[in-house]
């Protein structure tokens, strides 16, 4: 009987391996952690805001203070603020329009 059945024996030994060591690499079943807000910098004043993910974002964002549209993502590096380099498109469109007050446009850099 056991060599009847052997080789499906096997085969579901084989697959539990391959399921255990994707379920190891993949976390081991928790969940990865996402923060529920995303920094934004206002191109003009320089103030950090926290926006709530989730929701259509068409940047740049509609600073809630001044009504106008002044809000870029940011990361932070090494103690810096730095707008998104994919959205330096943008950057660029606020600072041809005069409102980029405290990004430098070529380092993406918040200056303080």
């Amino acid at each position: 009987m056991w060599e009847k059945h052997k080789s499906k024996l096997i085969i579901a030994i084989v697959c539990l391996v391959a399921a255990g060591g994707l379920y190891v690499i993949r976390g081991g079943g928790e969940k990865k952690l996402r923060p529920d807000k995303l920094p934004f910098v206002c191109v003009e004043t320089g103030k950090i805001y926290w926006i709530k993910r989730g929701r259509t974002l068409i940047l740049p964002l509609e600073n809630p203070d001044t009504g106008r549209r002044t809000l870029m993502p940011v990361v932070q590096k090494d103690g810096q603020w730095y707008v998104v380099r994919r959205h330096a498109g943008a950057l660029t469109d606020l600072t041809e329009q005069g409102l980029n007050k405290v990004v430098d446009p070529d380092t993406l850099l918040v200056r303080k």
